[in-house]
């Protein structure tokens, strides 16, 4: 039977995209049951008490946190739980699609386009200084 009450995120991630990443500073750490296909790496500082759901998982956050939803529609949510009053939470996410480790995934983002902010490649020529 569904759950109703699951809702479904629409990262703002194209098919041209590697990732996408949020920072965000707040008091409060309610973030509602939901999935999403993309996976997604948390690291969260000033969070003691909050509340992590993962699948099946609960468990409080400690003072740092690093989560790595992984799996297509993995059930994940954050509470409050007991997260002190006038907290000041840093949080850094970023979501990125299963897709990026299939075939030339990585390559064919726009992140390694030319004229993208990567180094461009270089042959290197052996050091006649060096045997093998």
């Amino acid at each position: 039977m569904a759950n109703n009450n699951i809702l479904t995120e629409v990262p703002p991630i194209s098919k041209q995209d590697s990732f996408v990443v949020f920072e965000r500073r707040k008091s409060n750490f309610n973030f509602p049951i939901h999935i999403h296909s993309e996976y997604e790496l948390n690291y969260i500082i000033g969070a003691r008490g909050a509340r992590r759901i993962v699948g099946d998982h609960v468990a409080d956050i400690g003072d740092r946190e690093m989560v790595l939803i992984t799996g297509s529609n993995l059930e994940h949510a954050w509470m409050d739980g007991n997260l002190a009053p006038g907290a000041e939470i840093y949080e850094v996410t970023i979501q990125f699609s299963p897709e990026l480790f299939q075939g030339s995934g990585l390559i064919d983002r726009k992140q390694f386009a030319p004229g993208s902010h990567f180094p461009k490649r270089r042959s290197c020529k052996a050091n006649p200084g060096f045997t093998s």
